[in-house]
């Protein structure tokens, strides 16, 4: 995908720190070989040897936990708090950068910041008039802002407790005001989305 779409940043190496799991395998480094990608796992317990991942996950990881605070909602949608965080941070200016924001040193494209929302506010999506019930019913449904879908500036991902779910919508109005202040999912939907996390940990 990286050499598809960024020809001009090819990757050479692969370092990692030396999972079981998920890297150090015969169908993993068979890929690497395919590609040309030398593998380059470090011994165990020296995280410092991949300095520049691990300060980076740290950086994430305290970035989707201010915005679990700020939103008060609960610790199970912290996959979508790392998901945001990252989108943010690749859209954020740097230092090393020269103030310019990795978005724009890759894809080389003038950065859009409007569609930007408060994670964790309400967000209000339209009904479309097939899915409603009657003239006078609602025309629209109070969500919760998790997210957005990548590279565009349109698309939102959205909590929806009545169908308990992660959704996609274009059609939405936000109150960043109005952050949920109580509990806006059930048992079922919590281990709905704990399996999501699972599986997009195992891709």
């Amino acid at each position: 995908m990286v050499d598809t779409q960024y020809p001009a940043y090819t990757i050479r190496r692969f370092r990692c720190d030396n999972g079981r799991g998920e890297y150090d395998n015969a169908f993993f480094r068979g890929i690497l070989r395919v590609r040309g990608i030398s593998f380059e796992p470090s011994p165990p317990y020296t995280q410092h040897k991949n300095g520049v991942s691990e300060r980076m996950i740290r950086t994430i990881t305290t970035k989707a936990r201010s915005m679990l605070l700020d939103s008060r909602l609960e610790d199970v949608f912290w996959a979508e708090a790392v998901n945001t965080a990252t989108y943010l941070h690749f859209r954020s200016p740097s230092t090393s950068l020269n103030c310019r924001t990795p978005y724009q040193v890759l894809n080389g494209q003038k950065l859009e910041l409007q569609h930007l929302r408060r994670f964790g506010s309400a967000a209000h999506k339209l009904i479309p008039p097939e899915q409603r019930n009657g003239k006078f019913s609602s025309h629209s449904r109070q969500c919760v802002m998790l997210g957005y879908v990548y590279d565009t500036s349109k698309i939102w991902r959205l909590w929806d407790p009545i169908e308990g779910r992660v959704i996609q919508a274009s059609n939405v109005r936000f109150d960043e005001s109005l952050v949920e202040r109580k509990r806006v999912i059930d048992e079922k939907s919590t281990d709905t989305l704990r399996s999501l996390a699972d599986s997009e940990n195992r891709c």
